[in-house]
């Protein structure tokens, strides 16, 4: 069997794929997922107490990556996130919280399994 262009490329890109999915998750430096647990009762009235919402309007956030979660929620907090639920739920949630409080609660739901 010869191994021409495409088959090498097609492996390259599985291998490529494969190696993201097994990839170590963003370091979360001077993050306290405990802390971030404790601060998480406000958000599982929304996406559950382990992220993994059961109403499919609000976003499963348990496993998503730190480095999404903490942009997210900064955006949220800055008001530079528009979605429908934005002002009503999302802005008042998080415009309290500390950068630390965010760090920590991006610890903990990313540490959590999808």
């Amino acid at each position: 069997m010869k191994s021409g262009p495409s088959t090498t490329l097609s492996a390259t890109l599985l291998l490529t794929v494969a190696l993201a999915a097994t990839a170590a998750p963003a370091e979360s430096p001077g993050a306290d997922p405990a802390h971030g647990r404790e601060l998480s009762g406000e958000c599982a009235a929304c996406h559950d107490g382990d992220g993994r919402t059961r109403f499919s309007i609000y976003p499963r956030i348990a496993g998503q990556t730190y480095d999404y979660l903490l942009l997210s929620m900064k955006e949220f907090r800055s008001k530079e996130r528009h979605q429908a639920y934005a002002a009503t739920l999302m802005w008042p949630s998080v415009v309290k919280l500390s950068d630390q409080d965010l760090r920590d609660l991006a610890a903990y739901y990313s540490s959590l399994p999808w």
